[in-house]
């Protein structure tokens, strides 16, 4: 992110606060920067409350509405017929959300400027919305150690992946944080991903169906083994080496990766201050998931059970463990076909 942009919403807002009171709903300012929209730092009349204000013209804005629902933050997507403009504003409606709202700010801004035209903006801008709301839930609920392990794990998959199919088919194959039903997926192939600190290798199965090979070519169970380690790999360092990698594959990669990030509950640079160790990977052990593996699914339940969390003891399914060549050529298998 870019602290000028940051700066200038926080002074503009400042500035608009000391300013004289007006008729009118919205006191704002223009942020000065290259953008298809114009963005302003307002703040509304009745109750000062901040926000940020996009406007394009109407005959330019696509004819779909955004949606986007967080307590705390307020979306209206509006269009001003008398002005000939369409103006979505974002607006901050709990001040202990402001470092929340700041962020959330700054990412729409700079995220939607790339942006070709009006509408790719104003698409980019929904794109993110829909992120942001996964996120603001997800955090809301408790982005502790569990979501961040499991999150470490799914990365260092990543970059594995990648240096087999290139960052670009990774981000796109990693469809965990988007709630799909495996963390990555191409066609028939698909790898479950479990993060397990120390010599335990219980992890934990989160559904019936997340272990169902019903449809799939291939399905692998993956189990990353981490430990504490001074001198190993913070999950901050970690998103951003991959990251970095992300930007040099190109800016819809990078985008791609932002979103699952955000939609992962993950938002940096807070998690600085998270409680979470650097951690070293010690192993990574893959098992084919096949009809006779050791789980629970719909087919071996009652039909009562609608669902069902359980714990699986990986190291006690030996015989179903696949060689490191047996597993990259499954994850090989990601690879886009022309």
């Amino acid at each position: 992110m870019t602290a000028g942009v940051r700066d200038a919403l926080v002074a503009s807002w400042d500035s608009l606060a000391r300013g004289p009171a007006g008729d009118r709903e919205w006191r704002a300012l223009r942020i000065e920067l290259a953008h298809r929209l114009d963005v302003f730092a307002a703040m509304r009349e009745t109750d000062s409350a901040r926000a940020v204000l996009f406007e394009c013209p109407l005959a330019y804005a696509p004819a779909w509405r955004l949606r986007f629902e967080s307590e705390g933050l307020h979306l209206a997507d509006d269009r001003e017929g008398r002005q000939g403009s369409r103006r979505i504003a974002l607006t901050l409606e709990r001040t202990d959300l402001e470092a929340v709202f700041l962020v959330v700010a700054e990412d729409l801004i700079e995220s939607s400027r790339a942006a070709d035209d009006v509408q790719e903006a104003v698409a980019t801008l929904g794109a993110r919305l829909s992120a942001w709301q996964t996120c603001l839930k997800l955090r809301r609920d408790g982005f502790g150690q569990e979501r961040m392990l499991g999150l470490y794990g799914e990365l260092v998959l990543l970059e594995r992946l990648a240096s087999l199919v290139g960052m670009a088919r990774a981000v796109a194959v990693w469809t965990g944080p988007e709630r799909g039903l495996h963390d990555f997926e191409a066609g028939a192939f698909a790898v479950e991903v479990k993060t397990s600190q120390g010599a335990s290798g219980a992890v934990r199965i989160g559904s019936l169906d997340q272990l169902d090979p019903s449809g799939l070519r291939q399905l692998a169970l993956c189990r990353i083994v981490v430990v504490p380690d001074v001198v190993g790999t913070s999950l901050v360092d970690l998103a951003a080496r991959a990251r970095a990698a992300a930007v040099v594959a190109g800016p819809a990669v990078v985008r791609g990766f932002d979103q699952r990030l955000l939609m992962s509950g993950y938002v940096d640079p807070s998690e600085r201050d998270a409680p979470f160790e650097p951690l070293s990977v010690v192993g990574v052990e893959a098992y084919e998931v096949c009809r006779d593996f050791p789980r629970v699914t719909r087919e071996t339940v009652p039909a009562a059970v609608l669902s069902a969390e359980y714990r699986l003891d990986a190291t006690a399914a030996n015989s179903y463990r696949m060689t490191d060549a047996a597993f990259d050529a499954l994850l090989a298998s990601f690879e886009e076909k022309s």
